[in-house]
């Protein structure tokens, strides 16, 4: 009797034993601490810096036409090392390329004389024109015009530099105040001044004298 007993007895520790095996081996396992767990990695660090826009606008973004008269360094002239496009240099350049990347499209610039900057934009040459046009209130009755973008070495007293633009392109002046305003804020003003201004100091910069057609003149 009391073998059996004890045959039962180990049978019921071995079902028991066998049991407990088998939750084991179906449950995960919390790590122990001195278990390594994984990190994610770390954010990378803010720049202060705007985040940086795509250099390749949409093969379908509409062309930004820029006129400019390149004949007034170190606000636009001419770099005579280079060709094309790549050939204009400046602060208003540098201005002209940033509302283009702002606004996701391809920028050309249109030289031509000063006067024939705003020639073209009434007979729809040019979207808007960046030239060393001062803000003023006889330009305001008959042009859009953006916020002053520059004053630099003008008398504080003046408005300062105004990107031109057609008579009723608002949406369009809106856009361009908000790059300009994202420039200030970040003050790249005074980063382009000083590159422009080292750029017009180089042997190949040149102030080129255009016609109201584009034609050099000299």
């Amino acid at each position: 009797m009391m073998k059996r007993i004890a045959v039962l007895l180990m049978l019921a520790v071995f079902v028991l034993f066998t049991a407990c095996a088998s939750q084991e081996g179906g449950q995960a396992q919390s790590p122990s601490a001195d278990t390594p767990v994984p990190q994610s990695s770390e954010p990378e660090p803010q720049s202060s810096e705007p985040a940086a826009q795509s250099t390749e606008p949409a093969a379908s973004a509409e062309v930004l036409r820029v006129s400019m008269s390149p004949d007034f360094a170190p606000m636009e002239f001419v770099d005579t090392t280079k060709e094309g496009q790549d050939s204009f240099a400046g602060f208003d350049v540098f201005l002209a390329k940033f509302i283009a990347q702002e606004l996701g499209r391809p920028l050309e610039i249109i030289p031509m004389s000063f006067d024939g900057c705003l020639i073209a934009l009434e007979d729809g040459r040019a979207d808007l024109s960046i030239s060393g046009h001062m803000f003023s209130d006889e330009s305001a009755e008959k042009y859009n015009l953006s916020d002053p973008y520059y004053a630099g070495e003008y008398d504080e007293d003046l408005p300062g530099n105004a990107v031109v633009l057609p008579k009723g392109a608002d949406e369009l002046t809106a856009k361009v105040n908000e790059a300009i305003a994202k420039a200030r804020e970040y003050e790249y003003e005074n980063i382009w001044w000083v590159q422009a201004t080292d750029l017009s100091q180089n042997a190949g910069a040149k102030e080129v004298h255009y016609d109201d057609d584009g034609n050099v003149i000299g």
